[in-house]
C-alpha cells in the first residue's frame, strides 16, 4: 500500500502511525512543511505555502487566506511527486491548515482520510458562567472561529473517511458531520513508556534525586487552557503545609491555544505576582526531549493534567501508561481515560482548593499511588495500546482501497 501523510509538522499526530506502515511494508510519504526536519530521509518532502497574501488582511479573513495558501503550496509539492512517478493509495490529512484540500484534485483516485482534531465554536472553551454578553466586538471574535472553520468543514466534501481521536472531540461537530467521523485514538507506545522504578531526576541542570514528594506538570504552554493558573494556585496551598514538596513544570511560557497576551505579559507572571510562592522549589525546565521528559514523569510522586473542555494531551495518556497517579480535570474528555478513583482522581476545573485536595491525597498515601498507578498503566494497554489502535486504522484502510478496486 502507498500511503501520504500530509501535515503541517513533519509528523505531528501520525508521529508513530506514519513509521508503523513503513515498518510493516507499506510505502510512506511524508508531506510537511517543517523546515526543521532532518535530511537525508527520501519519504519527508517538504512544501511551502504559497505567497499569496494581502498586506493588512484582518485576522479572521488571514485565517482562511493561509488556508488556501497551505493548500496550494502542499498541492504543488504534491504534483512534483505525481510527476515523478509516486501515485498514493491512501491520503491521510490533518485538518485545520489546509495542507490537504487539494490533494485529491492531484490524485483523484486516492482515498482520502480527513483526521480531525476540533470544530471551534463560541464560547467553548469559556466556563458557563464567565460567557460574556454578545456585543458587536465579540461577533468579530466568532467570525474568527467562522474563518477557522471554513477549512475544517470543506474537509468533508473530499473525505472518503474521517478520523477523531476520542468521542468528546468527535462531539464537537454537528450531528451531519459526526455521522462520518470514527473514533481512533492516537495509540500510545506502550512498550517504550512503561514503569521504571528505577528512573530518578538526577540531570547536571536539575537533581532532585533525594526528594520522595515531586509533582509534574507538563504544558505546550502556560496559559488557563491547560489549567495552568488553577494548578499554581493549588501549588500555593500545598507548599503552606508540605515544605518537602518540589514542583517540575516541563512546557514554555507562553501561550499555545487561547487568546495572546501583549509581548512581556504571561499567565505565569500574571498568576505567580498574585501569590505567595517559594520559587525555590519550582523548577522549570523549558521544552526538553521526550526521553528526559519520560524519566521526569516516571520518577515523579503525582502528575497533574488540568485542562479547560478542549483537544486532549498526549501527556495524559502517556503519563498513565508510565503508570503515574494522576490527578486531572473532571471534564468528558478526560473520563473517557480515567474513571475518579479507580486509575487517577479527578476534581472540577477551576476549584482550586479541590484540586490540592486530590493532589495532597496522593502524595500522602502510598499505596493509593501503587493502586491508581497500576490501574491507569493498565487500562491504557488495554485500550490504547497503538498496535492495537493501528491494526483497526489499517483495516479500515483496506476495505476503502477494496472499494477503490
Amino acid at each position: 500500500m502507498k500511503v501520504l501523510f500530509a501535515h503541517n509538522a513533519i509528523f505531528g499526530q501520525f508521529l508513530h502511525f506514519a513509521p508503523w506502515l513503513r515498518e510493516r511494508g507499506h510505502e510512506v510519504v511524508v508531506l510537511h512543511r517543517d523546515k526543521a526536519a532532518p535530511g537525508g530521509d527520501a519519504g519527508l518532502v517538504n512544501f511551502n505555502d504559497e505567497p499569496w497574501h494581502l498586506d493588512n488582511q484582518a485576522q479572521h479573513l488571514r485565517e482562511v487566506e493561509n488556508a488556501v495558501a497551505t493548500a496550494a503550496g502542499s498541492a504543488s509539492a504534491a504534483l512534483k511527486l505525481r510527476d515523478a512517478g509516486f501515485s498514493p493509495d491512501i491520503i491521510i490529512a490533518h485538518c485545520g491548515w489546509g495542507t490537504g484540500l487539494l490533494l485529491k484534485n492531484v490524485w483523484p483516485r486516492a482515498k482520502y482520510i480527513a483526521y480531525h482534531e476540533w470544530l471551534y465554536r463560541a464560547n467553548a472553551l469559556a466556563p458557563p458562567d464567565t460567557v460574556a454578553e454578545l456585543t458587536a466586538d465579540r461577533l468579530v471574535n466568532f467570525a474568527h472561529d467562522a474563518a477557522r472553520n471554513m477549512p475544517i468543514v470543506l474537509e468533508f466534501l473530499n473525505a472518503d473517511a474521517c478520523w477523531t481521536p476520542n468521542e468528546f472531540q468527535a462531539s464537537q461537530f454537528p450531528k451531519m458531520f459526526r455521522d462520518k467521523i470514527t473514533i481512533t485514538h492516537d495509540g500510545v507506545d506502550v512498550d517504550k513508556l512503561k514503569p521504571d522504578p528505577e528512573a530518578r531526576i538526577d540531570f547536571p541542570w536539575l537533581n532532585l534525586s533525594g526528594t520522595e514528594k515531586i509533582v509534574t506538570y507538563i504544558g505546550r504552554g502556560f496559559e488557563p487552557t491547560r489549567g495552568f493558573p488553577d494548578f499554581l494556585k493549588a501549588i500555593e496551598i500545598l507548599q503552606n503545609s508540605m515544605p518537602d514538596l518540589h514542583i517540575v513544570i516541563i512546557g514554555e511560557n507562553k501561550v499555545a491555544y487561547g487568546e495572546k497576551l501583549r509581548a512581556g505579559d504571561s499567565w505565569l507572571h500574571r498568576t505567580a505576582d498574585s501569590l505567595n510562592l517559594d520559587f525555590s522549589r519550582i523548577h522549570l525546565t523549558g521544552t526538553i526531549d521526550h526521553a528526559h521528559l519520560r524519566r521526569i514523569l516516571a520518577a515523579g510522586t503525582v502528575h497533574v493534567y488540568l485542562t479547560a473542555p478542549f483537544v486532549l494531551s498526549w501527556s495524559l495518556a502517556e503519563s498513565m501508561a508510565l503508570g503515574c497517579a494522576v490527578v486531572a480535570s473532571d471534564l468528558p474528555a478526560v473520563q473517557e481515560l480515567i474513571t475518579d478513583g479507580e486509575n487517577g482522581l479527578l476534581a472540577a476545573p477551576g476549584d482550586v482548593r479541590a484540586i490540592a485536595k486530590q493532589i495532597k491525597r496522593c502524595l500522602e498515601n502510598a499505596k493509593l499511588r501503587t493502586r491508581l498507578g497500576q490501574a491507569a498503566r493498565e487500562s491504557i494497554v488495554r485500550n490504547f495500546d497503538m498496535n492495537q489502535t493501528f491494526e483497526f486504522r489499517l483495516k479500515q484502510m483496506q476495505a476503502l482501497i477494496k472499494d477503490k478496486d
